[in-house]
């Protein structure tokens, strides 16, 4: 598997999840889907030929999450400021 079919395949989940976070905070929806695909990209690089795919997807949505979040509370921040 390479990394294109790795976040195609969960592509879902990411959407999923960037409307939860767009809805409740009020964010873009394609800029948090980007920081989620981000992550995904970053834990497939780094753990790809460490763990199994059951594995590497969990860690994967645990990290795209966090992101995610972390995107957020630095645009919540930023809107404090204008």
């Amino acid at each position: 598997m390479n990394r294109e079919a790795f976040v195609k395949e969960n592509w879902r989940y990411l959407n999923a999840v960037s409307n939860v976070y767009a809805r409740k905070f009020f964010t873009e929806k394609d800029d948090l889907v980007q920081e989620g695909a981000l992550g995904f990209v970053e834990v497939f690089d780094a753990y790809a030929k460490k763990l199994d795919e059951k594995s590497l997807i969990k860690v994967a949505r645990k990290v795209a999450n966090r992101k995610m979040y972390r995107f957020i509370k630095n645009e919540i921040k930023a809107r404090r400021f204008l």
